[in-house]
């Protein structure tokens, strides 16, 4: 749009008076409220079928964003003696443990998490990283992205080409519900192995087994 395009749009008094009243403050708070909703409080097939609505891009972010989320809720369980005001130092983005790198690290060090689990989130870190940063085009075409994805299967690179782009979504999908379930202590949630011959059967057309069996 040129600058003089830019100078023609006129805007309201209506809209002038509703966007004077409205303070920075209250602005941010509203986008902060949005960041701290519950991860836990929402139904996990309500977040599946949220995140299968989303752009590849999107949907690496979001799945990101919930395992980082329960590596929160699994470090401040172990902090429970501690004060509100307390807590909020150590992860407040300039804390200690306010980077989604340094709250890996911290995990790990509490033994909440082991290092095969480490490094798959360190993957899942990185491909948050360039979903959110990358200037060009980012999907489950992206050869780096489709390796990531195999990676945390612990898959060689000769399985990468036998599976198109949308199916490796549906991988990154499959691992990462799971992978949350995991972190939130449910004793249902199925090793990367076992997911991953989940996703061979659905390839297949074949009914997996229940985990409850």
């Amino acid at each position: 749009m040129s600058l003089s395009a830019l100078r023609s749009i006129t805007i309201s008094p209506t809209s002038r008076t509703r966007d004077s009243t409205m303070s920075h403050e209250t602005i941010i708070r509203g986008l902060k409220d949005l960041i701290n909703a519950e991860l836990l409080s929402i139904h996990p097939n309500e977040h599946t079928a949220h995140v299968q609505r989303e752009s590849d891009r999107s949907a690496i972010i979001l799945h990101a964003s919930s395992i980082e989320t329960c590596l929160v809720y699994l470090l401040k369980d172990k902090m429970g003696h501690l004060n509100g005001e307390e807590i909020k130092r150590l992860f407040d983005f300039e804390g200690p443990i306010g980077s989604f790198s340094n709250r890996i690290r911290m995990a790990h060090a509490l033994s909440l998490i082991d290092r095969p689990q480490k490094k798959r989130i360190e993957i899942i870190k990185e491909m948050r990283n360039a979903a959110a940063h990358c200037h060009g085009a980012v999907s489950f075409e992206t050869e780096a992205i489709r390796q990531a994805v195999f990676g945390l299967y612990g898959r060689s690179a000769e399985t990468v080409e036998e599976w198109p782009g949308n199916q490796t979504r549906i991988l990154f999908d499959l691992f990462c519900v799971n992978f949350t379930s995991k972190l939130t202590g449910d004793d249902r949630a199925l090793s990367p192995e076992e997911v991953f011959s989940v996703a061979l059967n659905r390839r297949a057309g074949r009914q997996e087994p229940s985990p409850d069996k």
